[in-house]
Order: structure tokens, then C-alpha cells, then sequence
């Protein structure tokens, strides 16, 4: 075993059997977390290194057990780097003393929930928009369709194997003894259908014009969830695709909103606006989107 494991091992087994308390447990980590936090480039890369030696030696194993060894071996490497930096700043003596079973499960922290969603939004430009107040006239109603997290899997194969051991199925062809993937979707690890969508698409434009739609919230995360086999190319096909279908069955008929999910940046929840990393997919919706956005939008 390698070195760096043995001393992660050690750690582990001496703080979880020796006698330690909660309170030493978390002084410990609390200096650890704070070292690591301070550490300037170069330090910060190489205990980025080391925790991913370490996570590659004992997590890609433990993988198996859950049934997420693709995500482990393809989709980590791609997100390690980018996230371990920002764990670390979230990271909190209580959760890891709690991991290790020196202290009680912590209390969820409202305020750290706050704390959160403000990183997140501090960029984000003032509303201008004024909600009218909340009315029972029925006159008044809006009436709309929300489509989101539809995670369209273009290459879904009816009758492929749907129990392929693996995190996303129902591509391969099913071997004697597998449950094929049934034609409308199948519960399970598979993604949507792209005929599933066409069909509600259908079903939700069947209506008299006295009912149609008003407004279509598009709210993204469209990809499937092999995460590590997409690429621009792709992401932007599966966008192209749907707002293909959403024009051909609602030109005219409602506004069509949309906006961008988790799983639309690369790597999947990768959506560093501060930098240029994204442009790429916001330049090409800008585009794609047209028709649908003003010229601020």
C-alpha cells in the first residue's frame, strides 16, 4: 500500500480508536481545515494531489460496492480539481468528526444555507420585474407548462438492457437473462426517451385555444447523466433538439422561457460565470435562443 494511504489510514484508526473526544477531534480538524484554507498556490496543489491519491487508492474500490464505478473512474477526474479547492471551504470540523463517529450528527445550520445561496447569487443583477398581487380571479390566471430536469438520452435503445450494472442504461443491447428497456422509459437507471418528450410535448398541445399555454418554463438540465462522455458537441445537440421540438409544437402559441441547468456546463455542475469557461454555452443559447430572448436577454 502506498505511503500516503498508510497515513490516511493511521489518521483515521488513531482519532477513531484512540481516546479522543469530540472536542479534541474537532480542535484538531478546525487547525487542519484552517492550514489548508490559508495555504497559498502551490501548497494548495499539492494537498489537492494528495487527497486525490488518496480518494484514487481507497474510494475507486469502495465505488464498486455502489454501483458508481464509472462515475469514479471516468467523472471524478474531471471534477476533482475543480471542486476540491471550494470543498474546503465548506467543509466543517463537526461534519468530519461526525463522519468518523466522534461527535453527534451536527445540526443543519439555516444561516449556512443562507451563506450559500448568497456566493451563489452575488452577481446576479437586481430584478426590475413587479409580481402583481395574488388574485382569485380566474380571468387573471396564467396559464403554463414547466419543463425541467427532462434528461433526454439520445442514444436510448428500446429493449436495451436496463440492469447494466452501471450508472446510466438502456443503451446497450440486452443479452439473454437482462430486463430489456421498455419503449416509453424505464424506472430505474435509464433516461428519458427522446419519443417519452415528443409525446408529452404532443399531448400538452392538444388542447382548445382557449387552454393553450400561455407560458413555457424551460428550466435546462437537459444532458443525460453519462456524465463524463459529454462534450460541447453534444450538449448543444440535445439543446438544439429540444428547442427544435418546443418551436415546431408551440410557435405562436406561448412564450417559451428558458435557462440553463446544473448539467448544461462542463464538467456537470461546473458554472463559473466569473470566468470564461462557460461563455462558450452561454454565447451558443444566446444564439440558439434567438427568437426567444431580447436583445439585453
Amino acid at each position: 500500500m502506498k505511503p500516503h494511504v498508510w497515513l490516511a489510514f493511521a489518521l483515521i484508526w488513531a482519532l477513531a480508536s484512540a481516546s479522543v473526544t469530540c472536542g479534541t477531534c474537532r480542535s484538531f480538524f478546525s487547525a487542519a481545515i484552517s492550514l489548508l484554507n490559508s495555504t497559498a498556490g502551490i501548497v494548495s496543489l499539492h494537498a489537492t494531489s494528495l487527497a486525490y491519491k488518496i480518494f484514487e487508492s481507497i474510494g475507486v474500490p469502495a465505488c464498486v460496492v455502489f454501483r458508481a464505478q464509472d462515475y469514479c473512474a471516468n467523472f471524478f477526474p474531471q471534477i476533482f480539481a475543480l471542486y476540491f479547492p471550494h470543498l474546503l471551504t465548506f467543509l466543517s470540523p463537526e461534519l468530519v468528526c461526525y463522519s468518523i463517529n466522534l461527535c453527534s450528527r451536527p445540526a443543519v445550520v439555516p444561516d449556512q444555507n443562507s451563506l450559500f445561496a448568497r456566493r451563489i447569487l452575488r452577481d446576479t443583477p437586481p430584478s426590475r420585474a413587479s409580481l402583481p398581487p395574488p388574485t382569485n380571479n380566474s380571468a387573471a390566471r396564467l396559464r403554463l407548462i414547466v419543463l425541467n430536469d427532462v434528461h433526454v438520452d439520445f442514444e436510448y435503445r428500446i429493449g436495451g438492457n436496463a440492469d447494466c450494472k452501471s450508472s446510466t442504461c438502456c443503451r446497450e443491447p440486452a443479452a439473454e437473462g437482462n430486463v430489456p428497456a421498455e419503449k416509453w422509459g424505464h424506472l430505474g437507471d435509464c433516461d428519458l426517451p427522446p419519443i417519452t418528450l415528443e409525446s408529452f410535448l404532443s399531448k400538452m398541445n392538444d388542447w382548445e385555444n382557449a387552454t393553450a399555454p400561455e407560458v413555457i418554463l424551460w428550466l435546462g438540465d437537459t444532458p443525460d447523466h453519462m456524465l463524463w462522455g459529454h462534450t460541447r458537441k453534444s450538449h448543444l445537440e440535445g439543446v438544439k433538439k429540444i428547442t427544435t421540438a418546443l418551436k415546431r409544437r408551440y410557435n405562436g402559441v406561448g412564450t417559451v422561457y428558458p435557462v440553463l441547468g446544473n448539467h448544461e456546463g462542463l464538467p456537470c455542475n461546473h458554472m463559473n460565470f466569473a470566468t470564461q469557461e462557460q461563455q462558450w454555452i452561454l454565447d451558443a443559447c444566446a444564439d440558439i435562443w434567438r427568437d426567444w430572448l431580447t436583445d439585453e436577454g
